[in-house]
């Protein structure tokens, strides 16, 4: 059941190749997937902390940034 499980979750289309993103789908989603598959629980909320501040500041700059390009 196990490796059933896992290998569901490896194969799924949501994590192949091309669907990163560094803020909104990392590799601590992916560890969270397992976790409720697994265990029925998320991990810690402090575990992708680091990704949400950077959404949170970069994700304006960048918008910023890319404005003042064009």
């Amino acid at each position: 059941a196990l490796y059933s499980t896992l290998d569901n979750i490896v194969n799924a289309p949501e994590w192949q190749q091309g669907q990163y993103d560094l803020y909104n789908h990392n590799c601590n989603h992916f560890t969270d997937t397992i976790s409720q598959h697994l265990l029925g629980r998320d991990i810690p909320s402090y575990v992708n902390r680091a990704a949400r501040y950077a959404k949170t500041v970069l994700g304006p700059l960048g918008r910023m940034r890319r404005r003042m390009r064009a």
